[in-house]
């Protein structure tokens, strides 16, 4: 097998806007944000909860502005080979991996597995 694609470890950092319940500070609401503190609203019930938020109530409950908080993700893309017995791409991100297209068989190096006999 011909690898066409490295794994890699991709880090990324993600924000998010919290509003927590003045009486349960644990209890709220986050909502997706750009690095600048733009909210990212994902439809359009999510902005209007976003903006009960914003003007300090929701459902009659005070909620308090906790600010834009972020965190770091890491992402692993694993490596992709290319079948040695009919040419399609084979993602490696298991101990056993098996082309989408033949059914052959690879180990997580991209190594073919042998037949098996039962």
């Amino acid at each position: 097998m011909k690898l066409i694609k490295r794994s890699r470890v991709r880090r990324r950092t993600q924000y998010y806007h919290r509003f927590s319940f003045a009486t349960d500070p644990l209890r709220g609401f986050s909502f997706d944000a750009r690095s600048d503190g733009r909210p990212v609203l994902h439809s359009r019930e999510a902005a209007a909860l976003y903006r009960r938020c914003v003007s300090g109530s929701v459902d009659g409950r005070e909620v308090v502005d906790q600010g834009v908080s972020s965190y770091e993700l890491e992402i692993h893309e694993p490596a992709v080979g290319r079948c040695d017995d009919c040419g399609g791409p084979v993602r490696l991100d298991r101990w056993t991996n098996i082309c989408p297209r033949c059914g052959a068989g690879y180990d997580e190096r991209g190594d073919a597995l042998q037949e098996r006999v039962i």
